[in-house]
């Protein structure tokens, strides 16, 4: 039954197809609900699980994050292959993203199951067996489920309109992931409270994701001729393109300080500002509801300045929030909250403005007959984002177990004041340096071409 309604519709193509309504783009962007949750629930509570309920050492469990994102830079590129086969034989990419989407959530619970090996080694090894598999999962729903976007964004002008959809619903996604450090509290903390909470994310994951049998309904790009596996042989095409490299290596920078952010966020609220879960859940709420309302914004501002210079003005408004988390006072609580809402909105700008400009890109691509195929380009995008956050997981964990954090698997036990001290430059001052690091790389792009440039002109270079 699934299969019949993943059948490719009609194909209507080309740049003269008529614009997207935004009931029909909301069709296609309610599906990274589910794959919000898969990326941020883990990036949110896999560590303190592993360190808080485990009793794993930090920098083991930054290794058990790190290590499925290195798998997943063999194993995006060949999920991009493989959807630019399906798609070009008239199945349908659309087939990959559900049956990945449904594995993914059927694997997210085992992230988080409850089982009390004898060591701690033997505990951090079975999250990353299931960590290993839920990647995989996640490949083969997010890298086709990113080249749908450039195919049903066929008009330039509906480009920031879809993302900015789909930013809307990943920021619903990380909204119900923010609740789930109250719902362990509320279940009575512990690794069972744990995994019924990774039970129930696990659940409405499946249900979100199921949406994607809506994206029959759209009309898409024009066809492509089959090439097959052999698509991987484009990728060392894709890295010959200047603004792509570019832009690479800034986005993996900004999402290698999402991942400390991530990873230590937790602990900085818990130990800094003296609260606890309920607590993370709510700042993580602000931030993620002043992202949602800023939406509107960003389109605004694209549509003034261009999506370089907005990329410039919200990377650099994130770094400027995220450095002032260095600066709270101990248990100072209320300047978190407005800090937040700071962060909220210049980080919905930046996820925006990249993919916004990656889209471009890709779209430049397809026009052109030496241009590789979107596969390769999702791949290598899907790719480096993963790794990038569990890189920067990998850093904070590290960092952390430097300046003397300890793990217990009594909950979160008292550390040293060089370990708090340590929590607060981890959240605050490596998150900036990253950020503004990568403006060094936008700067580059802003002289490679900005937002436009011809791709075989770009590709020579």
């Amino acid at each position: 039954m699934i299969d019949a309604a993943l059948a490719e519709p009609a194909i209507v193509g080309g740049p003269t197809s008529p614009r997207r309504s935004w009931g029909q783009m909301s069709g296609y962007a309610a599906a990274q609900i589910g794959g919000s949750i898969f990326l941020h629930l883990p990036a949110m509570l896999l560590m303190p699980f592993m360190t808080n309920a485990l009793a794993v050492p930090a920098a083991f469990a930054g290794i058990v994050i790190f290590v499925p994102k290195v798998w997943v830079v063999f194993c995006d590129p060949l999920m991009g292959a493989l959807s630019d086969r399906m798609r070009s034989r008239g199945t349908g990419r659309a087939k990959l993203v559900i049956w990945g989407g449904i594995a993914m959530a059927i694997l997210l619970p085992l992230l988080f199951a409850p089982i009390l090996l004898p060591t701690p080694l033997a505990r951090g090894c079975f999250v990353l067996v299931a960590y290993v598999a839920g990647s995989t999962a996640f490949s083969a729903f997010s890298v086709p489920y990113l080249i749908l976007a450039s195919e049903v964004a066929v008009d330039s002008r509906d480009r920031t309109r879809l993302l900015a959809l789909r930013q809307t619903a990943n920021y619903l996604g990380a909204l119900i992931v923010n609740y789930a450090p109250a719902l362990v509290q509320i279940l009575g903390g512990g690794r069972d409270a744990f995994g019924r909470m990774g039970l129930l994310f696990g659940v409405v994951c499946l249900l979100t994701t199921l949406s994607l049998l809506s994206i029959r309904k759209l009309s898409i790009a024009a066809p492509v001729p089959d090439t097959g596996i052999r698509q991987i042989s484009g990728f060392g095409a894709v890295f010959r393109h200047v603004r792509f490299r570019l832009l690479l290596g800034a986005y993996a920078l900004q999402m290698a300080a999402v991942g400390v952010v991530s990873a230590s966020f937790l602990y900085f609220v818990v130990y800094r500002l003296g609260g606890d879960l309920l607590l993370v859940s709510a700042i993580a709420t602000c931030l993620t509801l002043s992202g949602i309302a800023a939406q509107p914004l960003w389109v605004a501002i694209e549509a003034r300045l261009g999506g370089w210079r907005s990329y410039i003005i919200a990377v650099a408004g994130m770094a400027a929030g995220d450095f002032s988390f260095v600066l709270l006072g101990s248990g100072a609580r209320a300047p978190a909250f407005a800090i937040a809402v700071v962060v909220g909105v210049f980080s919905s700008g930046f996820a925006v403005m990249a993919w916004t400009l990656l889209l471009g890109i890709m779209s430049d691509a397809r026009a052109s007959d030496s241009g590789p195929k979107e596969g390769a380009f999702a791949g290598i995008w899907s790719a480096s984002e993963k790794i990038a956050m569990a890189a920067g997981a990998l850093l904070g964990g590290f960092a952390l177990q430097y300046t003397g954090f300890k793990s217990s698997t009594a909950g979160f036990t008292p550390q040293t004041a060089d370990a708090v001290f340590g929590i607060r430059l981890v959240a605050g001052g490596m998150t900036s340096s990253l950020l503004l690091l990568s403006l060094l790389f936008l700067l580059a792009l802003r002289r490679a071409g900005g937002d436009h440039a011809p791709i075989a002109a770009d590709a020579a270079q």
